[in-house]
């Protein structure tokens, strides 16, 4: 009798080899994409910690306030803050300060000129971080706040 085709063992190495390199080529597009994912991500963020001090008002109708506050926390290239202010109608009013600590641990003091005919009634501070590709990114507010 004459058997044409491949051996048992052929067809096996075939289909072994044939499903390595699938798993190869499937690897290769979950690394790339895995890749291009993690380099969107950016945790400057998740260890910096911007707390507020002291909130005064430096004038009588309480349209001028003075905010203190403290870089607690957070290896990051901090470049700027913002004050996000709760005002007295319930409103959001947020100011950008490039007045900022210099180093960790350290406080910075910004004057703000509220909206007219609205006072202050609480503080929350921002970071503003330039990340290693040197975007800028506005880091959430703290959770602590004080009053004014």
């Amino acid at each position: 009798m004459d058997k044409k085709g491949l051996s048992d063992v052929v067809t096996t190495t075939l289909i072994i080899l044939v499903a390595i390199i699938a798993v190869g080529l499937l690897w290769q597009v979950v690394k790339s994409s895995l890749q291009k994912t993690s380099e969107g991500i950016d945790t400057s963020c998740i260890s910096l910690d911007l707390v507020p001090v002291s909130c005064t008002n430096e004038t009588a109708d309480k349209s001028n306030v003075s905010v203190s506050y403290q870089w607690a926390k957070g290896e990051v290239s901090l470049s700027s803050a913002k004050l996000v202010f709760t005002l007295d109608n319930g409103d959001s009013f947020v100011k950008e300060t490039s007045t900022v600590p210099a180093t960790v641990l350290d406080t910075a003091k910004a004057n703000v000129i509220l909206p007219t005919g609205r006072d202050a009634t609480s503080v929350k501070v921002a970071g503003v971080v330039t990340t290693s590709s040197g975007k800028t990114n506005t880091c959430d507010a703290s959770a602590t706040q004080v009053a004014c």
